[in-house]
C-alpha cells in the first residue's frame, strides 16, 4: 500500500518517467529473451543495486518484497526440479519408493535454476519502475506511446480503489477480530461471509458515488491531469541502450562458449 509513497520519495522520482521504464521494459525484454543463467543474475543485481541505492529504497523492504515471488516461485519450480523415473542413472540425487525413483535430474535442475533466476530477474526490472516511478507518471508515459485514454482512465480507477478496498476491508477486518469474529472456525466462516458481502456493496456504492462527483466536475469520459515538468536527458537513453547491448554480448559469447 506504500508504492506510491515510496516512488514519490525517491531521488529518482525527478528523473523523467519514460527513460526509467524505457531502461527496466528494454532491460526485461533482454533478460527473458537471453535466457542466460549470467545474463539473469547480472540483472537481478543491477537492478537491486539501483532501486536500494539510487532509489534509496530500505534494503530491508526490497528484500522482503523479493520474498514474496521467491516464496510461490520456489513452489513452481518444483514440478520442473523433480523426476518420477524407474531408473536411477540420470538423476543427481533420489529418493526410492517402491520400483520408482523419485529425484532431481541434471536437466531438471538446469531449467529449473534458469526459470527461477528469470523471472527473479524481470521482477526485480518491475520493481525498479514501480518504486521510483509514482502511477500517475507512468500513465501519462502510456498516454504519450498512444494507449488510449480509456485504458489509462480504467488503470488509474481500478489502481486507486485496489487500496480503497483494501483499507476499509483492513478497518473491517479489525472491528471483527476487536469483537472475536475469528475466535472460533465456525465464527471465521460466519465472520468473511459478512466481510467479503459487506465489501462488495461498499465498493459498489463508493464507485457509483465517485462517478457521480467527476460527472459533476465535468467528466467527459478523459481524466485530465496535470503532470510535472521533467528535464530530459539522453544519456539516460544511451547508457540503458549500452546495458543491454552488453547483455546481449554477454549472451552470445556464452552461447558461442557452448
Amino acid at each position: 500500500m506504500n508504492l506510491d509513497r515510496i516512488a514519490f520519495q525517491s531521488p529518482l522520482r525527478h528523473v523523467a518517467p519514460g527513460e526509467k521504464m524505457f531502461f527496466g521494459v528494454l532491460t526485461l525484454g533482454i533478460c527473458i529473451l537471453a535466457d542466460r543463467l549470467l545474463v539473469s543474475v547480472a540483472v537481478l543485481l543491477v537492478m537491486g543495486l539501483l532501486t536500494v541505492r539510487k532509489g534509496r529504497v530500505k534494503p530491508k523492504l526490497y528484500v522482503s518484497m523479493l520474498l514474496i515471488p521467491f516464496s510461490f516461485l520456489t513452489i513452481g519450480i518444483m514440478g520442473i526440479l523433480l523426476a518420477v523415473t524407474r531408473e536411477k542413472e540420470g538423476l543427481l540425487a533420489a529418493l526410492q519408493l517402491g520400483n520408482w525413483f523419485v529425484g532431481i535430474s541434471k536437466a531438471g535442475l538446469s531449467t529449473g535454476l534458469s526459470l527461477f533466476l528469470k523471472s527473479m530477474a524481470a521482477v526485480s526490472c518491475l520493481y525498479f519502475i514501480s518504486l521510483t516511478t509514482p502511477m500517475i507518471d507512468m500513465l501519462q508515459v502510456l498516454g504519450r506511446i498512444g494507449l488510449p485514454a480509456l485504458v489509462i482512465d480504467l488503470m488509474g480507477l481500478i489502481y486507486r480503489f485496489l487500496f480503497l478496498l483494501m483499507e476499509t476491508g483492513a478497518t473491517m477486518l479489525s472491528a471483527q477480530n476487536s469483537r472475536l469474529g475469528y475466535a472460533t472456525f465456525q465464527n471465521s466462516f460466519r465472520s468473511m461471509g459478512a466481510l467479503s458481502s459487506t465489501l462488495f456493496l461498499r465498493a459498489y456504492k463508493r464507485g457509483e458515488r465517485t462517478y457521480t462527483a467527476m460527472e459533476s466536475r465535468g467528466y467527459d469520459g478523459t481524466m485530465r491531469v496535470l503532470g510535472e515538468n521533467y528535464t530530459k536527458n539522453r544519456w539516460n537513453y544511451a547508457w540503458a541502450a549500452l546495458f543491454n547491448v552488453a547483455l546481449l554480448i554477454a549472451a552470445w559469447s556464452i552461447g558461442q562458449m557452448r
